[in-house]
């Protein structure tokens, strides 16, 4: 949720969200992960589950601890050390390996010997020093210009994805070892299954099939990429089903063909989560968000807090919010009360913090230097305000949002109204506000000053 200071006039504000949106992002995007996190899936089919491989590189280990016909144990570990390479680019004669040239070939999907793809490639990593500089240049690019394919229907071979600038997941692999091979980088794909639970999966309550790939370093073995969402990293949520070329080719014949549905009748429950990752800087490139391994040392600061109540009990319903001016960007807690500010750079930084049923908290840091800092922010009782948002005939206002904004501060949060015209604000301190009603178009509805005592607070509202 963002936090925005109060408009006077509808103009005023679509013309400040308009300069927000076209302006270049103030907060970071790759955020660098440290540490090492391991699940235990358990995955069951009455009529039999699919073969799952054993997989082992420094980074990432995919293991079948228990198996039977009908139920499977996987365990997957990911490691986030520093990533360290300093092969040269291009990569010198004589340094890959034979079991790597296999993937610098071109096929019919990954068309490497078009002048198109050709151009692109070498474009994009000519002035590259290092392979790593190199694989960054590619990812980066096809992860900010390659839009997800929602009609799920154009063609997924690599020239077309450039032609059409929409994927699926295989489109973005396609492309990316198109590009990659086409500089000399051997890449190859992964096909794979991102199941229910997974922060990752697109559908809530719903797995998905997935492809991503892994790049082949000559000082750092066989590296994994989603274009789509992480770096030199891969989080122990991607089940791999298939390596391309590597054999387990029933999977790739399903997908081909269509007929992988078979796989949505198997049930994914995780046993186990042991998650000691961190997030210890973050970068300003590239233009969405990525996770990523650490590589050089360590360029901003971050801020790592815990949340509590005045009895040291966990907070974990709420937000911390980063404020820069009157703009806020909020990061949910979690579910260990948690919460990360990154990208920090030296100077006084200014944060909050609020959660359902307390009061809103401003602290302010001061940075002197690169370092991780810590701190425990301890949230007192604080007070509520809620209501129903009615026409003046009696009926709900049944979408839209009821703004809150601080007479003193002139800085606003919108809370959501429900189809019966409710809404809740809990973390409200106490002191006099603007409440507005605004309809989906951010046309103001109802303008009324209100002033809010300890405990809970009720307003309801009318609007023409």
């Amino acid at each position: 949720m963002k936090k925005t200071p109060r408009a006077d006039a509808l103009k005023t504000t679509t013309v400040f969200l308009i300069l927000l949106c076209l302006c270049r992002p103030v907060f970071s995007k790759t955020y660098v992960i440290q540490g090492e996190q391991t699940v235990w899936f358990e995955i069951t089919n009455p009529t039999g589950v699919m073969f799952i491989p054993t997989y082992k590189s420094y980074s990432f280990t995919q293991e079948v601890v228990e198996n039977t016909p009908a139920r499977k144990v996987v365990k997957i570990h990911s490691l986030a050390s520093q990533f360290n390479s300093s092969v040269e680019f291009p990569i010198p004669d004589g340094w890959l390996f034979e079991n790597s040239t296999p993937y610098l070939v071109a096929d019919k999907n990954i068309q490497i010997n078009d002048p198109k793809i050709k151009e692109l490639a070498q474009s994009l990593t000519k002035d590259k020093k290092t392979e790593y500089e190199a694989v960054i240049a590619v990812v980066n690019w096809v992860g900010d210009n390659i839009s997800y394919d929602k009609t799920l229907k154009l063609p997924e071979d690599a020239l077309s994805v450039l032609k059409n600038r929409q994927a699926k997941c295989t489109g973005y692999s396609n492309f990316t070892l198109a590009l990659l091979r086409g500089v000399g980088i051997p890449a190859r794909e992964w096909i794979g299954y991102l199941p229910p639970q997974s922060k990752w999966t697109a559908s809530k309550g719903e797995g998905v099939l997935h492809a991503w790939v892994e790049v082949f370093y000559p000082d750092a073995g066989w590296v994994l990429y989603d274009p789509q969402i992480t770096h030199h990293f891969l989080d122990p949520y991607h089940i791999l089903l298939q390596i391309s070329g590597e054999g387990m080719n029933a999977i790739k014949a399903q997908w081909d063909s269509g007929e992988i549905e078979t796989i949505f009748d198997t049930k994914y429950k995780i046993l186990k989560n042991d998650d000691q990752t961190k997030i210890v800087d973050a970068l300003p490139e590239p233009e969405r968000d990525v996770y990523a391994r650490q590589v050089w040392e360590q360029k901003f600061s971050v801020l790592l807090g815990v949340v509590k109540n005045e009895q040291g009990e966990i907070i974990n319903k709420g937000a911390a919010y980063r404020w820069i001016g009157k703009e806020a960007k909020g990061h949910q807690l979690t579910k260990k009360g948690d919460f990360a500010l990154y990208g920090l750079e030296p100077g006084t930084i200014k944060y909050s913090v609020s959660a359902p049923g307390y009061k809103e908290k401003f602290q302010e840091l001061t940075i002197s230097k690169k370092d991780v800092y810590q701190v425990t922010v301890v949230l007192e009782k604080g007070s509520g305000l809620r209501g129903v948002v009615k026409h003046r005939n009696g009926s709900p206002l049944s979408a839209g949002d009821v703004v809150i904004y601080d007479k003193k501060t002139e800085l606003g949060t919108p809370y959501r109204i429900n189809k019966d015209g409710s809404y809740t604000a809990d973390s409200v301190n106490p002191g006099v506000y603007i409440i507005t009603v605004e309809n989906l178009k951010l046309e103001e509805l109802t303008r009324t000053e209100f002033t809010v005592k300890d405990g809970q607070n009720t307003l309801n509202l009318i609007v023409e």
